[in-house]
């Protein structure tokens, strides 16, 4: 298949763990990727806000996000979608028929609030591409005090991190407004198929050179 349906996810929530705490902002881009060309073309993007399922806000994870209930009624002006991540099914139609996930933390984070049972598929079930965990022996960021040997030499990188290793413009206004970092996520993929990185996770065939 020449062309993949590829969706780049980030989320905010009211807390760490998607077994306790909601979405209070969820964004996506959705595009698709030809492995022939590894030209990329954009279909359309989600941009949406929740209020928190638990009914109050989680003051730690306000302080990072700002979404706190003035902030989300000004971002729900006018709009008619569901009040709650968990009851949007237009969230759930939009998933549908994706080869292949994106995001910065994606497998440990942001799946798990915005896939886990979202479709028919178990959530080791989907493909994804988490540009975090990929990038650690290319961007080497340090950790910022001495860890044991048996670790690895480098921590996870930070999207701004990652951005600035592959010269993606960074705005730390924007931070945290969850379609920014998608958008800062997509000129990571983007640099990474440049540099052949995503080969083996797009499918991308591998040109032999003649004449060896």
């Amino acid at each position: 298949m020449a062309k993949k349906t590829i969706i780049i996810i980030d989320c905010e929530t009211n807390g760490l763990d998607s077994e306790e705490f909601s979405v209070l902002s969820a964004s996506a881009i959705k595009f698709t990727f030809d492995t022939e060309t590894k030209k990329s073309e954009v279909i359309s993007e989600f941009d949406r806000y929740y209020y928190p399922k638990e009914n109050w806000y989680n003051r730690s994870a306000i302080q990072v996000n700002s979404l706190d209930k003035e902030n989300i009624d000004l971002k729900r002006r006018d709009v008619e979608y569901a009040e709650f991540f968990i009851d949007d099914k237009d969230w759930d139609n939009y998933i549908k028929g994706a080869d292949i996930f994106v995001g910065h933390n994606i497998e440990y984070f942001d799946s798990k609030f915005m896939l886990d049972g979202r479709t028919e598929k178990k959530i080791e079930e989907f493909d994804m591409i988490c540009t975090m965990i990929l990038n650690i022996f290319e961007v080497k960021a340090e950790f910022e005090y001495p860890t044991p040997s048996d670790y690895s030499p480098y921590k996870y990188p930070s999207l701004y991190e990652t951005a600035k290793f592959y010269g993606v413009d960074f705005d730390f206004r924007k931070l945290h407004g969850s379609l920014y970092d998608c958008q800062v996520v997509f000129e990571i993929f983007k640099k990474m198929v440049d540099k052949g990185l995503l080969n083996k996770e797009l499918g991308i065939e591998q040109k032999i050179a003649e004449n060896l």
